[in-house]
């Protein structure tokens, strides 16, 4: 079981914000996503699933509710928070603070580990079942 945890900057709008935004932008790129991986020397690469490397069940298991926080300047340091440029969000165009309102999730899914030579055996017997189904 893996658990991230991180913070959530974009809330702007009605649509696609909060933990739809989490939801729909990471749980669903861990559910159907892809990555290009290299198969050995020469530099090839090939594309492998996320789910053939073995992640799986990824679901927001948090989410708080948003809080406006503001970044650079005096008013971030009097929070804890640090100085603008070091966070997700840039300062204004004339360098002062600005507020942005900032959620933090957790996020939990399975990873079994599936070694290349088990994703060879696992793609050969798929292709097997699709040419006997036809």
């Amino acid at each position: 079981m893996i658990q991230l945890v991180g913070y959530h900057f974009h809330n702007e709008g009605n649509r696609n914000t909060g933990p739809d935004f989490v939801r729909n932008e990471f749980v669903e790129k861990l559910r159907t996503g892809s990555v290009m991986l290299p198969t050995g020397p020469g530099g090839q690469e090939q594309e492998v699933t996320l789910a053939e490397l073995g992640i799986s069940h990824p679901i927001v298991v948090e989410f708080t509710t948003p809080t406006a926080i503001t970044l650079g300047g005096e008013a971030a340091a009097a929070q804890g928070r640090p100085p603008a440029g070091q966070a997700t969000a840039e300062p204004d165009a004339a360098g002062g603070p600005i507020e942005v309102r900032i959620c933090k999730f957790l996020v939990q899914f399975c990873w079994k580990p599936t070694p290349p030579s088990q994703r060879a055996v696992n793609r050969q017997q798929a292709a097997a079942l699709q040419t006997a189904s036809n």
